[in-house]
């Protein structure tokens, strides 16, 4: 099922699913990598399995850096999930949440061989919205969305990876969670008019 992100809520570009891809800034002396298995220092349990498997995934359909086992590899990938947060965007008339946010955020280090300092150190943020209402015929199982969550980090783990710049740090920095923009309040309106008086700007 295709999740609702993409009509109901306006996610912050740093969490968007999509990432537009930028010029590569990762010194062509590293053509693979080893991900190791991530931490979890959240208070949500069960992450790690499943974005490495996310990471494998997307790395492979990039094409610009090759998951390879350790001793092959140029640089290996240290990731440590910080935070993770769930909270109500919009709500019914009976004030029971309709469209839920999620937010992840992870810590990416980049290791060489033989270095004492990190190639890259850097942190990357997976946003989702999705219809949390089970009353509702498109509410997302909480499967379904997981997954979406995890897919937007990997690719922003990937895409902090190849093309990482010190600006990004400064822009993350000054990350603020735009809110839902007027094209889809139009379509939040169409498609639950009781939802769009309660939906906040954050």
């Amino acid at each position: 099922m295709r999740l609702l992100t993409l009509t109901l809520l306006a996610v912050a570009a740093a969490g968007c699913g999509h990432v537009t891809a930028r010029s590569r800034t990762l010194p062509e002396r590293i053509q693979s990598l080893y991900i190791e298995m991530p931490q979890n220092d959240s208070t949500e349990y069960g992450f790690q399995e499943d974005l490495a498997r996310r990471l494998h995934e997307e790395f492979l359909a990039d094409g610009r850096l090759q998951p390879v086992r350790r001793p092959l590899a140029d640089a290996w990938l240290e990731t440590r999930i910080l935070n993770f947060s769930r909270t109500p965007r919009a709500f019914n008339d009976d004030d029971f949440p309709l469209v839920d946010q999620a937010e992840i955020e992870a810590e990416v280090t980049l290791w060489e061989p033989n270095q004492i300092r990190p190639t890259l150190r850097t942190r990357a943020i997976g946003n989702v919205g999705f219809l949390s209402d089970p009353r509702r015929s498109q509410f997302e199982p909480e499967a379904e969305w997981r997954d979406a969550l995890l897919e937007s980090l990997a690719l922003r783990i990937v895409d902090a990876v190849l093309t990482y710049t010190p600006e990004d740090d400064e822009a993350r920095r000054r990350f603020e969670s735009p809110g839902i923009s007027s094209e889809q309040d139009v379509e939040l309106e169409r498609d639950f008019p009781q939802a769009v008086p309660s939906v906040g700007r954050y």
